[in-house]
């Protein structure tokens, strides 16, 4: 019994420091060929507990919660998406977004960059079948994967302020 505690113990310390050196907490925004306004663009803001990763972003008409676990450069997370509008947004009747709401409908498999910088990875969205009437869901599942990529959309220093080159004439002189 004494064994297992002490597993777990460990498990917990060293997913604790390597939530240090691989940390997933911040602003991410995902990485698409569109040319997107910057009132457009899907930003999640995750944060980072040890090994539990949590987080949110805001869409039209609604919020997506996400959930999982980081260990090392991996993680993994579930989307859990709410807001009728939402859901309507992404082609769900009324009755059947009610249905859906606070469903996961994607899971994300990511790994960490070495430099910190990027998330890339694999999206398992969930297609989910309804009656026709809307009275309910007649199946749900897994749809292939599609490759996702995020980038940190914090500001990150370079290195020290000597790196950095002035530009132009000092707004004041000496």
């Amino acid at each position: 019994m004494w064994v297992i505690g002490i597993l777990l113990l460990a498990f917990l310390v060293i997913s604790s420091v390597l939530g240090l050196i691989y940390p997933i907490s911040g602003a991410w925004e995902r990485q698409s060929n569109s040319n997107q306004s910057i009132w457009d663009r899907e930003r999640m803001i995750l944060k980072q507990i040890g090994f539990i990763v949590f987080g949110s972003q805001t869409v039209h008409g609604g919020k997506q919660r996400f959930f999982g676990f980081a260990f090392g450069r991996k993680v993994w997370l579930k989307r859990r998406d709410y807001g009728i509008p939402a859901l309507e947004q992404q082609g769900f009747p009324k009755e059947v977004a009610k249905l859906v709401q606070g469903r996961v409908l994607l899971k994300l498999h990511l790994k960490l960059s070495p430099d910190k910088l990027f998330l890339t990875g694999d999206a398992l969205p969930y297609k989910i079948e309804f009656f026709e009437d809307g009275s309910g869901i007649k199946s749900v599942s897994e749809v292939s994967p599609t490759p996702r990529n995020y980038h940190r959309a914090e500001l990150i220093p370079t290195g020290s302020v000597s790196q950095l080159t002035s530009v132009g004439k000092p707004a004041y002189e000496a």
